[in-house]
């Protein structure tokens, strides 16, 4: 009888030992969420959109990380804190308003590549409207944080600059 009773012992102990390490389990998997990288990778590019619809010049430069690289224009990389803030105060002023058209992003570990076709509107410095369309070709960088932030950002991503060749 105590054999049956060790045995019975046995048996409930493994289970509940088999059963707390489900629960650790599974308490582990929630603490560490499977995160849709995409997605945060869209809501740096989202935010940084919504930020220029408001005029919010610190909230367009929380996209990019320090050092950060963008073509206000074909062919004219633009890079540095005063630099960029210069460029894009002139898209703000400009009132423009970007729609995109689609997003694709391909990622390999920490650096993903962001590609969407875009229209603009505007209102130039005479007050006549102007318009432009392009694709968004973007590189970005996992930050320790966790953050998308983008190194370059090249909204001419489909237009060579004149004289340029592709060899």
């Amino acid at each position: 009888m105590n054999t049956m009773i060790t045995k019975v012992a046995v048996v409930v102990l493994s289970i509940g030992f088999f059963a707390s390490v489900a629960n650790v389990s599974e308490a582990f998997a929630v603490s560490k969420p499977n995160v849709d990288q995409k997605a945060l990778i869209l809501t740096t590019i989202n935010d940084m959109n919504a930020a220029f619809q408001k005029g919010d010049m610190d909230g367009v430069m929380r996209a990019y990380e320090p050092g950060a690289v963008v073509v206000g224009q074909p062919g004219a990389p633009v890079s540095g804190d005063a630099s960029l803030r210069g460029m894009f105060a002139g898209f703000i002023a400009a009132k423009a308003r970007f729609t995109f058209q689609g997003h694709e992003v391909i990622q390999s570990g920490d650096t993903a590549a962001h590609f969407a076709p875009w229209t603009m509107t505007g209102v130039g410095p005479d007050g006549k409207p102007i318009s432009g369309k392009g694709l968004s070709v973007a590189v970005l960088r996992r930050q320790a944080d966790g953050r998308w932030l983008m190194v370059i950002d090249n909204p001419f991503g489909d237009a060579f600059p004149s004289g340029s060749k592709l060899h």
